[in-house]
């Protein structure tokens, strides 16, 4: 599948595999040359800097979901993590972030998941 096809497919049908209002972001602190750095990737679909997260699996523990997007994401394993705080304010969502990505591809933003309010917990 096209990544195209691949996001086009995410942003219409993502709650079928996703809880679409809950998110896990982590983020990996380190340390270079005495300074405190915080680890980005190149988010795909965006071609911006983001941390590394995503939608939780219907199917998984929130902890268990961290530690695998760290790994997928990253290839690091078997290092400390720990839940930081969770954001839930009632007027939080992502509406104006991704609704010019939903147009650009072509999609029905009414027929998009990602158009709502997002939890989420880093």
């Amino acid at each position: 599948m096209s990544f195209e096809k691949e996001i086009k497919n995410h942003y219409l049908n993502g709650d079928k595999k996703f809880l679409r209002h809950i998110s896990v972001d982590c983020v990996i602190f380190g340390f270079h040359i005495g300074e405190l750095k915080v680890l980005l990737v190149r988010a795909r679909y965006a071609g911006k800097w983001a941390l590394t997260g995503g939608f939780m699996l219907k199917e998984e523990h929130m902890d268990l979901d961290a530690t695998r997007r760290m790994n997928n994401r990253t290839g690091l394993d078997h290092i400390y993590s720990q839940q930081f705080h969770g954001f839930s304010d009632q007027g939080r969502y992502t509406k104006q972030m991704n609704q010019p990505f939903v147009t650009h591809v072509g999609l029905n933003k009414e027929k998009s998941c990602m158009l709502t309010r997002i939890v989420d917990d880093s």
